[in-house]
């Protein structure tokens, strides 16, 4: 093999193997809900975009999947139940759903946007403090393990 031949080869091996590399995507995660619990949330999402906030929280109070759902699934229902009574101003009821959300997922957080939003924002910050200190309360009453 001539060395000009050579080169052209090792040329067109390296230039395939860049390319390969820049085209490898990296995968989007897994998703956390089934197929059900997608379809589920496109239909809140699309009400909520819609502004359809009382047919939406009727529809999340009647929704199966709030007893059988992913906890991923019943966090997201409720962040846009409590989201709709705030906008329809039963801020009372939006931080309940918000405390019910937070005592069963502790670690949940808003998007920055969310939680910066001028309605539901401080709402969800003051009952996020709230599940925070019951539950150090709870751990510093518990007996240390021996």
């Amino acid at each position: 093999m001539s060395k000009k031949l050579y080169t052209r080869t090792i040329g067109t091996i390296i230039v395939c193997l860049l390319l390969g590399a820049c085209s490898a995507t990296p995968k989007a995660p897994p998703s956390p809900y089934s197929p059900e619990e997608e379809q589920a949330l496109q239909a809140l999402e699309t009400s909520f975009s819609n502004g359809e906030y009382k047919a939406l929280i009727k529809n999340i109070s009647t929704e199966p999947l709030m007893l059988s759902g992913s906890l991923a699934f019943r966090s997201e229902a409720l962040k846009y139940q409590a989201f709709s009574q705030c906008l329809t101003r039963a801020r009372t009821a939006c931080g309940r759903t918000f405390n019910q959300l937070l005592a069963a997922n502790p670690n949940y957080q808003l998007t920055e946007a969310e939680s910066t939003h001028p309605i539901w924002g401080p709402v969800f910050e003051r009952e996020n403090k709230k599940v925070q200190a019951t539950r150090l309360r709870i751990r510093t009453q518990m007996p240390a393990k021996p």
